[in-house]
Formats: C-alpha cells, structure tokens, sequence
C-alpha cells in the first residue's frame, strides 16, 4: 500500500494551523489504511487520562474510554525508553495471544470495531504522549510492515504539524483579547498551565525573568529561587487549575535577594473559551508586581483585589501610607470609631483578624494595588 503523500500532506499542513482540520486527517488515514477508527489522542500513560479527537466524532466512545477503559488499557506505558517519537503497531507493545485474552480488548475494542492498532507517537512531555492510531476490525488482515512503513513516510511531517498545532493553538487561544490584556499590564504577567509551564508572557514578565532575582523558569515551568517558594507558587497554580469548577485565587509573597520587599505574586483562573486539544489543561494567569517600583495605589484596584467598599478602600489607602487608625480617621474627616467598624468588615472580607494583619497584606498586595491606566 502506497500513501498519496501529497493528498494527504496537504491535510496535514492545513491542520497545523487550522486545528479543527485534524478530523479531515484522520478520516483520511483511516480510508488510506483501510482503517475502521482513527483519532488524535494526548494521554497520560501511567493513569490512562486525557482527551482526544475521533475521526467519527462519536463523544460516547471518548466518554467510555477515558470514562473507564483508559486506566485498564494494556497497551499503555512508555517501554521503550528512553521515550521518543515513532511509529509501531499494538504487537510490539503486546503478544496478541495476550491481549486478546484482556478485558480492554473483549470489552471495549471488539465492540468498537477495533482488532489491530497502527500508533503515530509525535511527542512526548513526561507521563504524557501525543499519538495518532488507526484501529482495524476484524473483517481485515492485522497491520503489518507495509502499513508501517506508509505510515513512516508521513511520520516527520506529522511530527511538525503537531508542534506547530500546539504553538497556534495557545495562540488562537489568545485571539479572544486575553492577550492584549496581558501585553497592556504594567506588572509581569504569565500565562500558565496547570503545572506552570509558561505558554504566554508580556514584555514586564521578560523583564522580570532577565533580572534573576527571585523568579526564573525552570524546565519550562514558573519557579522561585528557593524550591519551598516554588512549591507554594506550584500549589497555588494547580489550585487555579483545579476542573469541576472548584478552581480559586490565590496570593503569595516571592522573596528577593538584595531587595527591600518581596515581589507580591496573584495567581486567578481563566476561562478557557474553547477547547484545545493541545493545551494541557486550563489557563492561569500569574501576575507579579513589585512594591519598589513607586507607583501609588489606586481605589479601584484595592476595591477590585480586595472587595472592599468605597470607605473602605479609602480606609485601606490610609492604612497603606502609614497611617494608624486615629491619623486615618482625621484625614478622612470621619470619626475614630467609624473607621474601627470598617476595619471589622475589612478583617472578615481579607481574612485577617488583626490591624498588623491586614497592614501586612496591603503590603504584600502594594503591587498590584496600584493605577494600572
């Protein structure tokens, strides 16, 4: 058997950068191998989850598979190590006199049409790949090593196309205005995945990098220079990204070698407006802001960070500027005990019990407190 490598290459550019096109390449594989099923699948191979493109767009088979039969596939796990890119079909992973014995096989590939897998492996990040299979029923010969070979010859462009479509994923992930928002920020601002590997920075965030102190990028990924603040940066990243609706915000202070203050770090989910296949997980948003930098803080931010009310803030603002609560109920022009009452119903709504307290996190939030226009 022989690919019309032009016919189908062009599919494949055209997915590159155009994602939804990937659909169009795998019917194409499966007509050209004489498969039954095809699809894209980005998998963790030690726990069996992930997500998928199907050539049939059938999200039951999706739903059953990652739903339950992922986890107990035998095919899964990395044994050729070191792990790489390439082409092999499910024999090498398995005697078939084994696998047709499993339940995987009898329970879920024999009912879904699937007797024989051809896999494209294109990449590898840790536990997780990135294959293109097509499956072949029973009413045909198992693959062999004229499909192998087919397949082989495609097998770098494929390669390319799935980088390339992870790099314009991120990108059309931004084309919403996300990331003019970012760009226009006056503090480092990253865009990360659950396990901060940056896929987006603005030009205060490259800053911030090229400056060494404190913050770096470690194996792809946000890190402090003291490996216990970077677990708490990582904590409060995975908390962001955390799925069922359960993600939530959250603050920290970084500290900085040779520096007065700590850079002050926010980490808040963002929604994700579609789908991406090739975006590992949901995007977070990590600002950091540095209180050195003397720029005044501004009501709004401190009502919008914190949630306060107009008095408040303005409270707060005091507060800020070194003001005890006597000095900042005359400069409000309001009485000493009005300004005790706010600071009760600011305690509930920052967390704090004490007047220390709250001080202390105006201080370690003073970054991003501040006129962003």
């Amino acid at each position: 058997m022989a690919v019309p490598e032009p016919d189908i290459l062009d599919l494949v550019y055209d997915a590159a950068v155009a994602p939804d096109g990937w659909v169009a390449v795998l019917r194409r594989f499966v007509d050209i191998m004489g498969g039954s099923f095809a699809g894209l699948i980005v998998q963790d191979e030690v726990t069996g989850k992930g997500r998928s493109i199907d050539s049939h767009d059938n999200p039951a088979r999706q739903s059953l598979y990652f739903g339950y039969f992922g986890a107990r596939n035998p095919l899964l796990g990395i044994k050729d190590l070191p792990a790489r890119p390439r082409v092999f079909t499910d024999e090498e992973k398995m005697p078939r006199d084994e696998l047709e014995r499993t339940e995987y096989y009898n329970d879920y590939m024999l009912k879904q049409d699937m007797n024989s897998i051809l896999t494209a492996r294109l990449a590898v990040e840790r536990r997780n790949t990135v294959c293109l299979s097509v499956t072949r029923s029973c009413r045909h010969e198992l693959f062999g090593a004229t499909e192998i070979e087919a397949m082989t010859r495609v097998f770098p462009h494929l390669v390319r196309a799935a980088h390339l479509t992870e790099r314009f994923a991120g990108a059309q992930e931004l084309s919403c205005g996300l990331g003019a928002v970012v760009d226009r920020s006056r503090e480092a601002a990253f865009l990360v995945s659950e396990n901060g590997k940056v896929r987006y920075m603005n030009r205060a965030g490259e800053a911030l990098l090229a400056d060494k102190r404190g913050l770096t990028v470690r194996n792809g990924s946000l890190a402090a220079v003291a490996e216990p603040v970077t677990r708490k940066l990582q904590g409060l990243i995975a908390a962001a990204a955390r799925p069922n609706g359960e993600r939530t915000s959250g603050a920290m202070v970084l500290p900085r070698p040779a520096h007065s203050l700590p850079l002050s770090v926010i980490v808040n989910p963002v929604r994700q407006e579609r789908f991406s296949l090739f975006f590992e997980g949901p995007w977070v948003l990590v600002s950091i802001a540095d209180p050195d930098a003397g720029i005044s803080a501004s009501e709004h931010r401190v009502r919008e960070v914190l949630g306060l009310t107009r008095a408040e803030a303005h409270i707060a603002l005091k507060l800020l500027e070194g003001c005890d609560t006597r000095e900042a109920a005359e400069a409000l022009g309001i009485s000493f005990y009005t300004v005790r009452a706010h600071l009760s119903r600011m305690f509930d709504k920052t967390g704090t019990k004490r007047q220390a307290d709250l001080v202390s996190l105006l201080t370690r939030l003073s970054g991003h407190l501040r006129e962003t226009n």
